[in-house]
């Protein structure tokens, strides 16, 4: 398997965080990365979003990018990995003029599990102007 940065995210929560339910511990199958390493790759993963936006044409599809751009930018700024719910609070604060934006997010996300295909094209500008806002932070 080719594992590119997006890959090395999830590994360095699953070492962090990962418990085994059976067979190894997850420390002796997943290669050690560093805190740095893992920072730098949450910020490369936010600067791909840019290119995606246009593809997200659901309110669902909207709030998932919305809030992982809420949680990169928490963890760039902070080190910190922290819920989606926790990075739309924390955000919230720190980009107040995008506040009411997140806050629409967190609602589309839980909206999005009882109609998953809610029309996004009214949305869609905002929501590329966040990720582009938000992306030129960690630039």
């Amino acid at each position: 398997m080719e594992v590119d940065h997006g890959w090395l995210i999830d590994w360095y929560q699953l070492r962090d965080v990962g418990i085994a339910l059976c067979g190894p511990p997850v420390a002796s199958l997943v290669p050690v990365i560093s805190h740095d390493e893992y920072v730098e790759a949450v910020r490369r993963h936010m600067l791909a979003w840019p290119d995606r936006v246009d593809g997200l044409v659901t309110q669902g599809s909207q709030a998932y990018a919305i809030l992982t751009m809420c949680r990169g930018l928490r963890t760039w700024r902070t080190g910190e990995h922290v819920s989606k719910l926790e990075a739309a609070r924390w955000a919230c604060e720190e980009l107040p003029e995008y506040a009411n934006l997140i806050r629409d997010a967190v609602v589309w996300r839980e909206q999005s599990r009882i109609r998953p295909r809610s029309d996004g094209t009214a949305t869609r500008d905002v929501t590329r102007r966040f990720v582009m806002d938000v992306e030129r932070l960690v630039d």
